[in-house]
């Protein structure tokens, strides 16, 4: 009974990843997170450079 509803998923995974609506939707979903992704690096990035100059400024003093 497992073997046969495995196939079954097996069979509409394939199904929807062949369609060319599953992969626009697929390839939006994950150039939205890759933007997001970025967009977030730079924050950590520039925060990180602002703190380490504060604490720079900061031993200076």
């Amino acid at each position: 009974m497992l073997l046969y509803y495995t196939n079954f998923a097996i069979n509409f995974v394939l199904y929807n990843a062949s369609s060319r609506m599953f992969r626009i939707a697929l390839c939006d979903y994950v150039h939205g997170r890759w933007i997001a992704l970025r967009e977030s690096i730079g924050a950590m990035r520039s925060s990180v450079g602002r703190s380490s100059t504060s604490q720079n400024e900061d031993i200076v003093i």
